[in-house]
This record gives C-alpha cells, structure tokens and sequence, in this order.
C-alpha cells in the first residue's frame, strides 16, 4: 500500500479541487468555463513543481545526516504525506506520518522530527515578511481587517517565538532537568527517559546545521522555501485567468498570503 500512496496522493491533490470546482459550480448552476487553456496548464505544472520543490527542500534540510541529496526519496515521503493529509479529517495529521517514513530512511526519529518542524518553521519565516508587508500596504483596501495593528503584533509575537526556539540552546538543560525529576522509578522513569533522549537528539539534529560544511543548508533551505511560495501563490491567479479573469494579481496574491498565514494555520480541519 505504501508503495502506491506516492501516486495516490498526487492524483488526489489533482482530483480533489477539481471535485471542489464542479461541486461549487453545480451549487451555482454554472460551470466555468476554460476561456484560456495556457494558463491552466501552467497552474497545474506549477502545483506539481511545488511538490517536487518540497521534496528538495526536505533533502536539502537532511543532507547533514544523510550525507547526500536524496530529493527522489524525499519527494516519495513528500507525495505519501500529500495522501494522509488530503484524506485525514484532522489537520497536520500528516506530520507524523512523515516523521515515521523519514525514520525509514535510516533517519533517528530525533532527526526525521527536526526536518518536519524546521520545514514548518522556514514556511513561517517566509510567510510571515510577507503577510507584514501585504497587512501594512493594502490593510486600507481590505474591509474584512479591522485591526491591521493587532495582526501586526500577533506575527511579531509569532516571529519571536519561533526565533526563540530555533536558537534555544536549553532544550538539553531542561530535558536533563525532567529526567532528574521524574528519576524515581516505574514508567515514569522510563518516559522521562525517552522524552530526554528524543529532545537530545532533535537538538543535535538541528545543531547539525552549524557544523563546517553545513553552515548555509538553512540559507539554501530559506531560499528554495521562497521559491516555493512564489509558484505557489502564482498559482491562483494563472487558474482565475483560465476562466476569463484579467484583473490585477496583487489582491489575489495578497489575499492567498493572509489567508496561508491567519486562517489555514488555526483551522482544525484540512478543509
């Protein structure tokens, strides 16, 4: 089963919005229809680059442990992680998934755990700039934003906090410290055990990236995260000008980034 998912998911992350499309449209009793084909074709290779670009990302980010790019492998993980989470009713379900078969890539589950986090990371080292930028230039052109100033202070808050924990150089202290809390006996023991050595390895994992040789693989991941983003903003305004649309990209882009950024990442549910 595993080795079919990689396709599965790919087909279903095709399939799905367009089961979305022609349900929203028997809603409305109009179906749109595809003015120009150019531009829909390149949303659909630009989502399949995107994939492919995700895999690369998460090569790149385990080439110190992996001692190599295996963007094949990873796109694999990639496309099965695109399944769980286009069929799993609870969001981010397919993070752990992808942890486990990063694990089967001879990776620690330490090392597969730090990739996933730090992937999540860099999207919001990316995305948060850039909903900054989008809330300060055109906060004035959208209604729906009451506050643009407490939006503001909530990415900055977000911004700290995530910063905070990429440079924590504490995670061994306070692991050491809950174990000699929990240094009793029983499984209490045992799970402080576990918990100690899982948090030791995440933070060698992540500490990797600071070794000779491996210093720029977060710039390179930094920088393939925003060409991520790029194509994949583009995405939606090169479908709207398949059905007829002309109009201008930025509120379109705009309007993706707020959403990417305040409203999927709270949502419980992928839909």
């Amino acid at each position: 089963m595993r080795r079919y998912s990689y396709g599965i998911g790919a087909l279903l992350g095709l399939l799905l919005p367009a089961l979305m499309i022609v349900l929203i449209a028997a809603r409305a009793e109009e179906m749109p229809r595809v003015v120009s084909v150019w531009p829909l074709l390149a949303a659909l290779g630009t989502s399949v680059v995107t994939w492919w670009l995700q895999g690369l990302i998460y090569a790149v980010l385990a080439r110190p442990q992996l001692k190599g790019l295996r963007v094949g492998d990873m796109f694999r993980v990639e496309m099965a992680g695109l399944f769980v989470a286009l069929i799993s009713p609870i969001r981010g379900a397919e993070l752990p998934y992808k942890a486990y078969l990063l694990k089967r890539l001879n990776l620690s589950a330490g090392d597969g755990s730090n990739l996933v986090v730090t992937r999540v990371l860099l999207d919001a080292v990316v995305l948060t700039p850039a909903a900054m930028v989008a809330l300060t230039l055109y906060s004035s052109a959208l209604p729906e934003v009451q506050n643009p100033n407490l939006l503001l202070a909530g990415l900055a808050a977000v911004v700290l906090a995530a910063v905070t924990f990429l440079v924590s150089r504490r995670v061994r202290g306070r692991a050491g410290k809950r174990t000699s809390r929990l240094g009793g006996s029983g499984w209490q023991a045992k799970a402080g055990t576990k918990i100690s050595g899982f948090l030791k390895d995440m933070h060698r994992s992540f500490a990797s990236y600071w070794r000779p040789g491996h210093r720029a693989t977060l710039l390179y991941a930094i920088a393939l995260t925003t060409v991520y983003w790029v194509l994949r903003l583009s995405a939606g305004p090169l479908a709207l000008m398949a059905v007829g649309w002309s109009g201008d990209w930025i509120p379109v882009v705009v309007a993706h980034v707020l959403l990417v950024s305040f409203v999927l990442p709270f949502a419980p549910t992928p839909g």
